[in-house]
């Protein structure tokens, strides 16, 4: 990934010999030193906090002794934080209160319309669950010249667009923790203004969040579409709004 920035010739020393590490090489106490020195330059951590795909690493460089340890066990907020984005379809099954569920997780936003069709038509789907990563409304799609989130809501509205009238569809407009904090920095706002030019409001998280609700939802066809349909904020790190979102979706 190019991130347009110049690196100090110190801080270049240290990623050329983190890039000479292999893959699934293990990490020890010098591998530590080289990424703390890495984490307290300013301009490294200004670029992360610029680039909303690596917005997470600040939550790994500011835990790692605690990750660097041998007796290092993953937590919950860990585990959902180093969640891969891929483009793959997971199935598993659980059970609560003797109901059996089988769930179906398609990742990534490149599935042509013919796969979901497919997905669809093979399996017996009772409902949709539909994840938004809100904090990449400028976040440029690389393979298409459009943002993730337009793309998203493109996807979108073909599944709701080909999908039986009796599913309900359930819209999350997830990482709602990233938001608030680009919302935050006056320069995470400003592309939000400069990507929304409608939007004329102050940088207040909710009603930046409301604007998008409706403009995500804008695109559908609503004289064609009967789909139960309810709307929902999560965030990665908070189990609460995705234990919430569980009890909805299972009621």
């Amino acid at each position: 990934m190019k991130l347009g920035k110049e690196l100090r010739p110190k801080i270049e020393k240290y990623v050329k010999k983190l890039y000479d590490i292999e893959r699934n090489f293990e990490l020890g106490s010098k591998q530590l030193s080289i990424l703390k020195e890495l984490w307290l330059d300013s301009e490294v951590q200004e670029t992360i906090k610029q680039h909303p795909n690596l917005a997470y690493l600040e939550y790994f460089w500011n835990n790692i002794d605690r990750i660097m340890k041998d007796d290092y066990t993953p937590t919950d907020e860990d585990i959902s934080i180093a969640t891969l984005n891929t483009t793959e379809i997971i199935s598993f099954i659980t059970s609560i209160d003797s109901w059996h569920y089988e769930l179906i997780e398609v990742i990534g936003q490149n599935l042509e319309k013919d796969k979901w069709k497919s997905i669809l038509k093979e399996q017996h789907i009772y409902a949709i669950v539909y994840f938004v990563a809100t904090d990449e409304y400028d976040v440029k799609h690389e393979e298409f010249n459009e943002s993730k989130l337009y793309r998203s809501r493109l996807i979108f509205s073909e599944i709701v667009g080909i999908v039986d009238p009796r599913i309900h569809i359930f819209l999350c407009f997830n990482q709602e923790d990233l938001f608030a904090e680009r919302m935050k920095d006056p320069g995470g706002f400003e592309s939000f203004k400069q990507t929304f030019l409608e939007y004329t409001e102050e940088p207040d998280k909710q009603k930046c969040l409301a604007y998008l609700r409706k403009w995500f939802t804008a695109i559908l066809d609503t004289d064609k579409i009967h789909n139960p349909l309810q709307v929902h904020s999560t965030s990665v790190i908070d189990a609460e709004s995705s234990g919430v979102l569980w009890r909805v979706v299972t009621e």
